[in-house]
Parts: C-alpha cells; structure tokens; sequence
C-alpha cells in the first residue's frame, strides 16, 4: 500500500490490499506531562476527523517519548475516542504503551508507538492521546514531538 501524506486537509491516495485511503489527518505537539496517578489525562494531541461512511475504519496511530521523573517510576500513554479507552480492556488504568523502570539519574524514556483500528460510526469522532504517571511525573512528546494520525480506511 502506498499512501501520500499532505497536510491536515488533504486527501490521501492509495493502492493495494483491497483497500483505499480516504482522508488523513494530523496533529502534533511539543510536549505535555502530567503529575496525577489517579486517572489518565489529557496530552492535548488530539484530532477530529468526518467519517465519509460509517462501515469505514479509522487507523489511529500516534508516537512519541514517554518519559517520567522520579525513581521507581512508570507509566502509560493511550488513545481514546471521545471518552472512550480505545486500549485492550478500556479501563481507566489501561493504556496501550506502558513502562516501568529507573536509571542512575531518575530521566527514564521510552518511545511509545500507539496503534489502533477503530470502526467509529457515522459523524464526527475526536481522537486524543492521554497519559498517567504511576509515580512521579509523566510525560508525552517530551523530547521529541508527539504526532497523532487518523487516516479513514475503506475496504
């Protein structure tokens, strides 16, 4: 499959596996971090994208560092649509990329690369990558900026 990426309104194009693009969209940011162990929380990546047909599927995909401050640290970065936890299991505590560890110098990253194929419905969709900290202070994009992409498939 061959896609063409343009900007956040362009039409994307492609060919191969029974399948074509429809749209793409992209949003990015430069850094978020978050100091609640409670609950996920918002990163500000997020994008919207208007399904041209409601059996299509949106490829969610998102990547960037996570990286988090203190020792014995960890934690977890996914997707949601709208309120919605896109990880296996959806619950409040789950995400999609999770880390735990500490290094001499307490500055842990991983790269966290955040994938999901979503069948939305009809209508307007917001998709969103949140974070927690499991301790310490979480971050996404930190180091390098964080990219989300929704790109409609129709099969």
């Amino acid at each position: 499959m061959t896609i063409h990426f343009g900007d956040n309104t362009s039409i994307a194009t492609a060919t191969g596996l029974g399948g074509k693009v429809v749209q793409v969209k992209k949003a990015t940011i430069t850094s978020s971090s978050s100091t609640s162990s409670g609950d996920m929380q918002s990163t500000g990546l997020s994008e919207s994208i208007t399904m041209t047909a409601s059996s299509n599927k949106v490829l969610v995909f998102a990547t960037g560092s996570m990286t988090n401050s203190s020792s014995a640290c960890g934690g977890a970065a996914t997707i949601f649509r709208g309120s919605t936890n896109l990880a296996p299991g959806g619950g409040a505590n789950d995400g999609i990329s999770m880390f735990y560890g500490e290094d001499n110098s307490n500055n842990i990253e991983n790269a966290a690369n955040l994938l999901i194929l979503d069948t939305p419905g009809t209508g307007t969709h917001t998709y969103s990558v949140k974070i927690k900290a499991f301790n310490g202070t979480q971050g996404f994009g930190n180091r390098n900026t964080g990219v989300l992409i929704l790109v409609e498939l129709t099969f």
